[in-house]
């Protein structure tokens, strides 16, 4: 819609000299005037043309990164396919809002998949379902375990207090499990497994988590076809929407770094935790008291307990700490119930802490840098340093499993070989989910090595999705796209297929 009184590009005597132009236009109904007539008309037709001229900053042109093309390219290399990759007026929208418009709220969300996506992928590994639903919460609550949409919806897969209910989750005074990461997650995973079933694809299994099956159900029979993309404007406008910008969420995800977007992840304390599983009711109060946690960093990871108190719950609550000061909790867990007998905390990944002769905690984590050698592994080096896989990956930001001999790896590890002896209630089986770090340090890439023979010799780079030259120059350090050209006899900054090798640098290796 045209307004005719409100246009930025006017100044202030602009505006005021335009709206005196309001009084022929009201003269006109009792005295019409010819000159008067012709004013009107010529101002209609220049706010036309002035309207009918595109914006100079549009997005094709001031983003040459979100071309029709190479989105597309993009979007058929996801690895996590949920639905169907389809580029469409909605989809794009989606992404430029993510990528460009909303850049500054990306960053942040990304920052908190350090906290999220790992709890995440367990109990989607748990219950063997796909592992692009992790990026189903993004669009739901932005990660944020605190948002209430305008219609109640909470927590981060923004359940609806009714929904809640059924699937098991408790909203009273003192807790709301719509807010905890863990039992929020596992509610959702099987509330979509079963829209699945019922749907036979993800796609309308998706729609109907965002309006209900009784909606999509009516949809695809006014439709009769079952394909969301055939079907979709039979859905509610939110609802057409949604699988657009989950597409877009999961691109984000994957893309972030070709749109220079930085993730602003969380301080460490709240990205290195254990989550356990308690019994008996515990205020915050006293958990601050024993184990010095910051208070603030305690309500964020458990934003579940309404009041500052974790509820005794035959069934269990859980609680997560960040890995240094879970061993104090364990202790007055301990003595807290002296009668329960002695048990061990069990982890995964061994805890990154001291504990000082005083008592008190303080965090002291190792950064050392590994140089890997001919025939070594990602699933090697993860049972010598003891720590997992994915931490490794992701210390390092490493896209695949790939490594090549000369390249330095970023590790964490324990100061000292021995720990201090823990405690702990003797209670059902421990969940601990260990969460690991983002590195902030540049990436070493990874790619796969020709032979280690020589002192001296060439890399090669395997292409594992379709990508530019100066996708891959972006990937690795001291390397240009004009270098890759050189080295590969290219003309130009071509597209690579997936198997592709590409000739890097020499590097200096070790025999």
């Amino acid at each position: 819609m045209i307004t005719f009184f409100g246009f930025s590009c006017f100044s202030a005597n602009s505006v005021s000299n335009l709206a005196s132009l309001t009084e022929p236009f009201t003269i006109m109904e009792t005295v019409p005037s010819r000159s008067c007539l012709t004013t009107f008309v010529c101002l209609f037709f220049c706010l036309i043309s002035y309207a009918a001229t595109p914006p100079k900053d549009t997005p094709k042109a001031t983003h040459p990164d979100l071309s029709e093309d190479l989105v597309k390219e993009r979007l058929k290399s996801i690895e996590h396919k949920l639905v169907e990759s389809k580029y469409n007026a909605a989809v794009a929208a989606n992404i430029h809002k993510y990528v460009v418009r909303y850049k500054k709220g990306a960053e942040r969300i990304l920052g908190r998949t350090a906290l999220y996506f790992p709890i995440f992928e367990d109990y989607i590994k748990k219950h063997n379902m796909p592992e692009g639903l992790k990026y189903l919460p993004i669009i739901e609550s932005s990660l944020n375990p605190h948002a209430v949409s305008r219609r109640g919806a909470g927590g981060l897969w923004q359940f609806m207090p009714a929904t809640a209910r059924e699937v098991g989750l408790k909203i009273n005074a003192q807790v709301d499990e719509r807010c905890d990461p863990h039992k929020s997650t596992e509610a959702a995973l099987l509330y979509l497994a079963k829209q699945h079933e019922r749907f036979g694809n993800w796609a309308l299994a998706l729609a109907a988590y965002n309006s209900g099956s009784g909606t999509v159900t009516r949809a695809v029979k006014r439709a009769r076809n079952s394909d969301f993309w055939k079907m979709q404007r039979y859905l509610p406008k939110e609802t057409r929407n949604y699988v657009p910008a989950y597409i877009a969420a999961a691109y984000m995800a994957e893309f972030f770094e070709e749109h220079e977007i930085i993730p602003n992840y969380p301080d460490v304390d709240l990205q290195v935790t254990e989550t356990a599983l308690v019994y008996d009711a515990y205020t915050f109060e006293e958990i601050v008291k024993y184990t010095g946690i910051d208070p603030d960093v305690l309500k964020l990871l458990n934003p579940a307990y309404r009041k500052g108190i974790i509820p005794a719950d035959e069934e269990g609550n859980y609680i997560i700490l960040p890995r240094r000061v879970m061993a104090a909790f364990s202790a007055y867990v301990d003595e807290h119930r002296p009668d329960s007998g002695d048990g061990a905390l069990k982890t995964s990944v061994l805890p990154i802490y001291v504990l000082q002769s005083s008592g008190s905690l303080h965090r002291e984590m190792l950064q050392t840098t590994h140089l890997v050698e001919a025939g070594q592994t990602l699933e090697g080096l993860s049972k010598e340093f003891n720590c997992s896989i994915r931490q490794l990956k992701t210390w390092n930001n490493l896209k695949t499993s790939d490594l090549i001999a000369g390249q330095k790896l970023v590790v964490f590890r324990r100061p000292s070989p021995a720990q201090p002896a823990i405690k702990m209630e003797k209670m059902k089986p421990m969940l601990v989910i260990p969460v690991v770090i983002p590195s902030e340090i540049t990436a070493a890439p990874s790619f796969k090595a020709e032979k280690v023979a020589s002192r001296e010799e060439y890399a090669y780079y395997t292409v594992n999705r379709k990508e530019r030259l100066s996708d891959i120059a972006r990937k690795l350090p001291s390397v240009t796209t004009p270098d890759l050209m050189k080295l590969n006899n290219f003309d130009d900054d071509v597209l690579c297929k997936p198997g592709t090798r590409i000739k890097i640098k020499k590097l200096v290796v070790r025999k």
